[in-house]
């Protein structure tokens, strides 16, 4: 008798595990993580290498289409790995839950690595051409 309810609280364990790895949340959230760690690295690209030979603009034209291209290799690595349903509601959750989850990451970052506020990153974000190419890349990113 022990055994068995043993066993079926494993069963249940396994089942809220399962259901919380194939949420559209969680899936937006490992989504962000690995694009950001490699955006991170081509942000530092950029930054050091490409924007003193082609200047901001340049370098984001360079780089925004490569960090899509490996968001939407990504994004579909995720959606089958965590298996996300075809339905658009949760595909969009997925998207959204990233982009928010990458705007709350920069805007942390901004304050504690380069001692901005929260409005001087938001007013950032829309300050130059380089600022929004790189707006419209992650709305597409969460697209």
């Amino acid at each position: 008798e022990r055994e068995r309810e043993r066993e079926s609280n494993e069963s249940i364990e396994t089942m809220k595990i399962a259901t919380a790895t194939s949420s559209p949340v969680y899936a937006g959230i490992v989504y962000f993580a690995v694009v950001f760690s490699i955006a991170f690295v081509m942000g530092a690209i950029r930054v050091s290498i490409l924007v003193p030979r082609i200047g901001p603009v340049g370098a984001v034209l360079v780089e925004t289409p490569l960090i899509l291209a490996v968001s939407w290799r990504t994004a579909t690595s995720i959606v089958r790995g965590y298996r996300i349903s075809r339905n658009v509601t949760d595909r969009a959750v997925m998207g959204l839950a990233a982009f928010v989850t990458l705007v709350i990451a920069e805007c942390a970052l901004a304050v504690a690595a380069f001692d901005r506020t929260p409005c001087d990153f938001a007013t950032e974000l829309i300050s130059s051409p380089p600022q929004l190419i790189g707006l419209a890349g992650q709305i597409l990113y969460g697209l």
